[in-house]
Parts: structure tokens; sequence; C-alpha cells
């Protein structure tokens, strides 16, 4: 398996607010077009957490594979938040929290055994 860069400076504070503000439109989107907070909510907590994937490998950038793997993860994010009624919860974003890191690690694994079969 190539090395990636483990410490933490593939996350710094610069880039998780850049990537607040950059998947933010997300919510805003599917709340205007959609009208569901549950839809929305599932939409920036999947952005986020692909996004965070996609800052953590980005030394793979150059490689076809994994843009193929980054797009059919967003295609069955998208079909899944489409086709999943999601409530609106009433719980704060600290608490969704673990569902994001759910959703992290499962993508980041989608991407390790890509990784196995197609390096």
């Amino acid at each position: 398996m190539e090395q990636h860069k483990r410490s933490t400076e593939w996350m710094t504070r610069e880039w998780a607010i850049i990537l607040g503000l950059s998947t933010a439109p997300i919510f805003v989107l599917f709340l205007l077009f959609m009208h569901d907070l549950g839809r929305a909510e599932a939409a920036w907590i999947s952005g986020m957490s692909i996004g965070t994937v996609v800052r953590h490998l980005w030394d793979l950038r150059a490689r076809v594979w994994f843009w193929a793997v980054l797009a059919m993860i967003v295609a069955a994010n998208l079909f899944l938040i489409l086709w999943i009624p999601w409530p609106a919860t009433k719980t704060s974003y600290i608490g969704l929290l673990p569902i994001g890191l759910a959703h992290f690690f499962l993508v980041r694994g989608a991407f390790a055994i890509a990784e196995r079969i197609l390096r």
C-alpha cells in the first residue's frame, strides 16, 4: 500500500474551514430545491466526509482509478440521499458527528479496497 501523509498535517484548521464553506452550498441547494431538512443534512454530512477523505488521499489524485472511485462514491451517496427518507434531526451538529465519522470510515475503506485491487 502506498504511503500517505499519516500525520495531522493533511487536515489543518484552514482546510477544515475551506471544506465547511465549500460544502455549505450542498446543504442550501438540497434545502431550497427539495424542501427537506433531513436530506439537506445528510447531503452536507456526506459531502464533508467525502471531502475529508479526498483531502486525506490527495496525493493519489494523479491516478485515474482515484477519480473513478470518487465518482462512484458520489453517485452512490446521491442515490442513497434521494432514495432514503431522511428525517430532520433535532440534534446538534456535534451530535451528528458519529454519523459523519462512520461515513468517513466507509468511504476511506472503499478507497483502501480499490487501492489494493487497482494498484
